[in-house]
């Protein structure tokens, strides 16, 4: 049903020693999805059961996997409250800067501020000054990104920012002069904005 394995089943149902004994015999299985492109590691990803998420990954379980809607593991825990769940991903090396199709990162599909706050933290620091991969959905490229197009990478995350410590000049690690200038001028004063402008 949906295009399920029996891998699916014992995953949903947390299974671990009947997953172990399978995988040793159908070891190809552990990244088989299902017809919505969600593989056995993201049933346990969206119930929270952290040791058998763990025991996937140990078999080699796809942590870059996306679903149809190109949603990661990152945003299905973030979008269903998984806290310890982000932990375990960003351990193995998950991309908090990935996007979906809509072009969101995990961060915005939690209300949780504390879980949003984890996520931001884990953004890398060129996140915050270039489009992102936003501009690979662009139907007319550019040289540089547009003010949608910055605002899509920045607007939603600044609150939480602000709330975390973090510095405004985190926004000035990338060499693109067009998209730093007007993060600054959108998230400082305008005269902190040209204090900060002058002496970068």
């Amino acid at each position: 049903t949906h295009g399920r394995t029996p891998l699916h089943q014992m995953a949903r149902d947390n299974n671990t020693n009947l997953i172990e004994h399978f995988l040793l015999l159908y070891p190809n299985t552990v990244n088989q999805p299902d017809k919505n492109g969600r593989t056995p590691l993201h049933n346990m990803v969206v119930s929270g059961h952290l040791e058998t998420a763990r025991q996937l990954l140990m078999h080699g379980a796809d942590l870059h996997t996306k679903t149809d809607k190109r949603k990661t593991l990152l945003h299905l825990a973030a979008e269903n409250g998984q806290t310890d769940m982000i932990d375990l991903l960003l351990t193995y090396g998950a991309k908090p800067d990935a996007r979906d199709k809509k072009c969101r990162t995990p961060d915005k599909l939690t209300r949780n501020v504390s879980i949003r706050e984890k996520l931001i933290a884990a953004l890398p620091a060129e996140f915050f000054t270039t489009a992102g991969d936003c501009t690979a959905h662009s139907s007319s490229p550019s040289s540089s990104a547009s003010d949608s197009q910055i605002e899509s990478s920045s607007q939603d995350t600044r609150d939480s920012i602000t709330k975390i410590g973090a510095s405004p000049l985190i926004f000035f690690a990338d060499e693109n002069a067009v998209i730093r200038r007007k993060l600054t001028d959108s998230y400082c004063s305008k005269d902190l904005a040209q204090t900060i402008w002058t002496n970068v």
